[in-house]
C-alpha cells in the first residue's frame, strides 16, 4: 500500500510539473502556441543567444494541430532590448509546416506587438493589405502564447518575409542564381551576416537569395541602378516595361493612410521578379496610425498628424509620385476602396472587430498576464494613456480623423467641416485626458495574475559598467510596479535620428498628474541619482563608423570635429587623433573616448599615365568630400566626382604635376607624370 501510495504522488508531482509546459488541458477559445526549451531558459532569451531547440504544441480552439520540434530565437530590434519581457519570436521547422491553415513554411515569427497599447495596429494593417490585394502579404492568426510554463499574453503569429512557394514566390536560383531577388529599405543598421547594396543613394540589404554570393550581388545591384535610374528619368511607358505600377500604387495607398514611421528607414521590401521590381510584402505596422513620439522628430511630428501626405518623398516613391500618371493610379485605388476605408473606424469594421473578438485575449494579456498598458517601452513609440480603452479610443479617433483627410484630399465623400472639427476636438480631449485625471493610487494587488517579471530600467548603470560600455546599453533589474488596477474590457467609446533602431526608454512608471503622450525629458522624480559618468573607449580607423544606441543621441557632441564627428547616434571617424563623444542621459553623462588610429591616404603616392588616357587610384579611409580644389591643370585633372572613392586621372598633355586633393581635412598630394 506503501509502495501504490509512493507511485501514485510521484505521478502526481510528474504530472503537476508537466501540466505548465502545455497551458492548460482546458480548451482555449483562441488559438494557442506552446514551447518548452531544451533548457528552460525560453524566458531569459536573448537575441544574442541566436537559434535555441525546442518542443512546440500548436492548437486551434477546435483542438490540438501539431506537436513537433523547432528552433526558436528571439526577433526585432528595438523590441528585443533586455528590460522588454514580452520579447518577439522567430520559429523553424525542419520541414515545411502550415499553421492554422496558413501557407506552408518552415519558419514562423510571432510578433508580440509590445509598443502598441491597443495589440490591433498589426491585424488593421494586414487586414488592409488582404483588402487591397497586395500580393504575397502575410496571412496571420491571433494567439496566446505560453513559453517554458510561462503565459506570454497575445501574439501575433505571421508568415514573415522570404522566399517560397507559399511566401514570396520568387525564382532565386534561375539563370545561374542571376534571376529574381527580395530586398528590404535598411537606411543605416549594420548587421554581419547582411549583404548591402546601394542604388541612386537609396541603401537596401539583400533579404533573398540568403546569402548572394558577389556575382549575384553585382547582378542586383546593376538592375537596381538601372530601374531606379529609369524610374526618375524615364517615360512613362519605360518605367511600366521595369515597374509593376499596380503594386506600387496599392503599396502607396496602404503606408499613406497607415503613416508609419519607419517607411524611409526600414521594414520596406521589394521584389524582383520576371524582369519587373514590385513593392512589397507590408511588414511592421506598430509604429504607425499615431503611436509615435511627434516630439522625436520632424519626420515622426509628420507622422503622428491625421492630415497630409507622408511617403511621397520616401525611397522609390519620391521619383513616382513626381508623375501626375502614377497619382492619379493611386486615387484609383483608394477610389476602388474607399468603402472599406470609411469603414475600418466605425462600428462592425476592422478595429471593431478585432476588439469583440479577442476582448477576452486582451483582457489577459493586460490582466491575467498583468503587461501594463500605460508602460512606455522605447522613446520612438506615443507615450501610452492610462487605460485600454483610450488607448483603443485614441487609435480609432486617429483613423476616423485619417481617412476624413484622404477623402477630402481625393475627393470621396468629403466630410462636412462640423464632423471634421468635431473628430479632432475628440482626439484632442483624449490626449489631454491623461495629464488632467491622475491614475489610481491604490495599493499594487499581491495576486500571483498580476505579478510583473523584473526588468530594467536606464536611471541605474553603476552595476554593469564594464559589460554595458561594450553593447551601448546603461541598465541595471528593478523590479517592475504590479498594474494597480484591473483594466476593464468593456469599451467606453466606440500600434536623422531615424537613421538608427530605436532606443530604450526608462521603465518606471511616470509620476500621477504627468502621464501624457509626450517623451519625458528627464527621469522620474523619484528616481533620479548622484551624478554618474560612464566611460567608454573606442580604437577606430578613418571612414570607419559605430553605433552608439542611446536615448536623445541627437544631443551627443564631439570634442574634436575634425577627428570624428558624430549625428543621429553614429560616430564617424574622419582622421588620425583623439575626440571625445559626449551625451547628457537622464543625469547620467556618457563619454565615448574615440581614439582613430589611421588618417586618409592614396593608394599610390605617384601614377604614370598616357596623353589622353585614363588611369585610377584609391582612397583609403574617405568618410565624407573629397575636396578636388587643384584637380584643373593643363598636364592632368581628375575626372571623377567630388565623392568618389576611387579618383580617375586623365593625361591632357606631356609633362609632370602635382594634383592635390583634400580628404577629411587631410591634404594628399599625388604626383602624376604624362607621356
Amino acid at each position: 500500500m506503501k509502495k501504490l501510495t509512493a507511485v501514485v504522488l510521484s505521478l502526481i508531482i510528474i504530472m503537476s510539473a508537466l501540466a505548465p509546459v502545455y497551458a492548460s488541458d482546458s480548451k482555449p477559445d483562441i488559438a494557442r502556441i506552446t514551447f518548452k526549451t531544451e533548457k528552460g531558459n525560453g524566458i531569459s532569451l536573448k537575441k544574442s543567444d541566436g537559434y535555441i531547440n525546442a518542443e512546440v504544441k500548436v492548437e486551434d480552439v477546435d483542438g490540438l494541430e501539431l506537436s513537433d520540434k523547432v528552433i526558436m530565437k528571439v526577433r526585432g530590434n528595438s523590441t528585443a532590448f533586455d528590460s522588454i519581457g514580452k520579447k518577439s519570436y522567430t520559429f523553424k521547422f525542419e520541414k515545411k509546416k502550415s499553421l492554422y491553415g496558413m501557407g506552408s513554411g518552415k519558419k514562423w515569427a510571432l510578433i508580440s506587438n509590445v509598443c502598441d497599447p491597443t495589440l490591433a495596429r498589426n491585424y488593421v494593417a494586414f487586414s488592409l493589405s488582404k483588402e487591397l490585394g497586395i500580393q504575397y502579404a502575410s496571412d496571420f492568426k491571433v494567439v496566446e502564447v505560453y513559453l517554458d510554463g510561462s503565459f506570454r499574453g497575445c501574439y501575433l503569429l505571421l508568415e514573415p518575409v522570404t522566399d517560397g512557394k507559399e511566401r514570396v514566390d520568387i525564382d532565386t536560383k534561375g539563370n545561374d542564381g542571376k534571376k529574381d531577388f527580395l530586398l528590404e529599405l535598411e537606411k543605416l543598421r549594420e548587421e554581419d551576416d547582411v549583404t548591402y547594396i546601394k542604388s541612386n543613394g537609396i541603401r537596401f540589404a539583400i533579404s533573398e537569395p540568403d546569402p548572394p554570393s558577389e556575382e549575384q550581388t553585382s547582378y542586383i545591384g546593376a538592375v537596381m541602378d538601372d530601374i531606379i535610374s529609369t524610374i526618375r528619368t524615364g517615360t512613362k511607358e519605360e518605367i511600366e516595361a521595369k515597374v509593376d505600377i499596380a503594386s506600387f500604387a496599392r503599396f502607396y495607398v496602404l503606408n499613406e493612410f497607415l503613416k508609419t514611421v519607419d517607411f524611409d528607414f526600414s521594414s520596406v521590401f521589394f521584389y524582383y521578379k520576371d524582369g519587373k521590381l514590385y513593392a512589397g510584402p507590408p511588414w511592421d505596422y506598430d509604429l504607425s496610425t499615431g503611436n509615435v513620439n511627434k516630439d522625436f522628430s520632424a519626420n515622426y511630428a509628420e507622422s503622428y498628424k491625421t492630415e497630409d501626405l507622408f511617403i511621397t518623398n520616401k525611397n522609390l516613391f519620391r521619383f513616382l509620385c513626381d508623375y501626375d500618371w502614377f497619382n492619379d493610379e493611386t486615387k484609383k485605388v483608394y477610389s476602388q476602396h474607399s468603402a472599406y476605408f470609411n469603414s475600418i473606424p466605425e462600428k462592425g469594421g476592422v478595429i471593431d472587430t478585432f476588439y469583440n473578438t479577442y476582448k477576452k485575449a486582451i483582457k489577459r494579456n493586460f490582466g491575467d498576464k498583468g503587461w501594463d498598458v500605460k508602460r512606455y517601452y522605447v522613446n520612438v513609440m506615443k507615450y501610452p494613456l492610462n487605460t485600454y480603452e483610450e488607448n483603443y479610443d485614441f487609435y480609432v479617433n486617429w483613423c476616423k480623423e485619417r481617412v476624413n483627410w484622404l477623402n477630402s484630399y481625393y475627393k470621396i465623400d468629403e466630410p462636412t467641416e462640423e464632423t471634421t472639427e468635431q473628430t479632432a476636438t475628440e482626439t484632442a480631449a483624449l490626449e489631454t485626458k491623461a495629464a488632467t485625471e491622475p491614475e489610481s493610487t491604490a495599493e499594487p494587488t499581491t495576486s500571483s495574475a498580476y505579478t510583473s517579471e523584473p526588468v530594467e530600467t536606464t536611471a541605474q548603470a553603476t552595476a554593469q559598467t564594464t559589460a554595458q560600455a561594450t553593447t551601448q546599453q546603461i541598465t541595471t533589474e528593478v523590479p517592475e510596479p504590479a498594474p494597480t488596477v484591473e483594466p476593464t474590457t468593456e469599451k467606453t467609446a466606440t500600434e536623422p535620428m531615424e537613421t538608427t533602431a530605436p532606443l530604450e526608454q526608462p521603465t518606471s512608471e511616470p509620476q500621477p498628474t504627468k502621464a501624457t503622450e509626450e517623451q519625458p525629458t528627464t527621469a522620474p522624480e523619484h528616481n533620479e541619482l548622484p551624478p554618474i559618468t560612464i566611460t567608454n573607449n573606442l580604437s577606430l580607423n578613418a571612414g570607419q563608423t559605430k553605433i552608439i544606441a542611446l536615448p536623445f543621441a541627437a544631443d551627443c557632441k564631439s570634442s574634436d570635429g575634425k577627428v570624428a564627428k558624430v549625428k543621429n547616434d553614429v560616430i564617424t571617424a574622419l582622421k588620425k587623433g583623439t575626440a571625445d563623444i559626449t551625451a547628457n542621459v537622464f543625469g547620467v553623462k556618457v563619454v565615448f573616448k574615440v581614439k582613430v588610429n589611421t588618417s586618409p591616404k592614396l593608394s599610390k603616392k605617384s601614377l604614370t599615365v598616357k596623353k589622353g588616357g585614363v588611369k585610377t587610384i584609391k582612397i583609403s579611409g574617405k568618410a565624407n568630400s573629397v575636396n578636388n580644389k587643384y584637380k584643373n591643370t593643363k598636364y592632368a585633372k581628375i575626372i571623377s566626382g567630388k565623392t568618389a572613392k576611387t579618383l580617375k586621372i586623365r593625361g591632357l598633355k606631356r609633362g609632370k604635376t602635382v594634383l592635390k586633393i583634400t580628404v577629411n581635412g587631410v591634404k594628399l598630394k599625388l604626383n602624376v607624370k604624362v607621356k
